[in-house]
């Protein structure tokens, strides 16, 4: 979809075959941007792509939804020093720093236009919610985040209107 003079690959992450794929490259190393998959599944990837090449970069753009044991966090802070964090309110930040508000606006409108006209998000759903709690809330959704059972293509979107009144 983009140019770019890398091989890329979209991949799901129970997609293990594309490693063969990848192994066509014969590459020095091997990036995987994890949007938040489960650490067992992060970790079959990684197991996998370690078959292929030695040097495996992790660039985490979010961690799995879930609550937290403190086993948990802890664990996670272990694996850190493996990966790399993005925070992409740094990245939009200093972006706007280098170009201008109105030219990042500029060129993140022509980005989303593109994206519009190529269908690149054709396979997304999208469900509304207009709650905070109870199933079809914030509640819900972050219980089914939690549960895994939200598919990777299903996106949610919380409405929040001023008007609404409590009661």
């Amino acid at each position: 979809m983009y140019e770019s003079s890398l091989p890329v690959k979209n991949v799901s992450y129970e997609d293990l075959s594309a490693m063969s794929w990848v192994e066509r490259f014969k590459p020095s190393r091997v990036v995987i941007v994890d949007y938040g998959a489960s650490d067992a599944t992060l970790q079959s990837l990684i197991a996998s792509a370690s078959d292929v090449v030695a040097n495996i970069t992790v660039v985490a753009v979010g961690y799995e939804a879930k609550v937290y044991t403190r086993q948990d966090i802890q664990a996670r802070m272990a694996t850190a020093s493996t990966k790399v964090s993005v925070n992409t309110s740094g990245v939009r930040d200093r972006a706007i720093e280098a170009q201008g508000a109105s030219e990042y606006s500029h060129q993140t409108d022509q980005t989303w236009n593109t994206c519009l006209k190529e269908q690149a998000f054709d396979n997304l759903k999208v469900k509304v919610l207009t709650a905070v709690e109870g199933r079809e809330g914030i509640e819900g959704a972050w219980t089914d985040l939690c549960e895994r059972k939200v598919p990777a293509d299903f996106g949610m979107v919380v409405e929040l209107a001023l008007d609404q009144t409590i009661g």
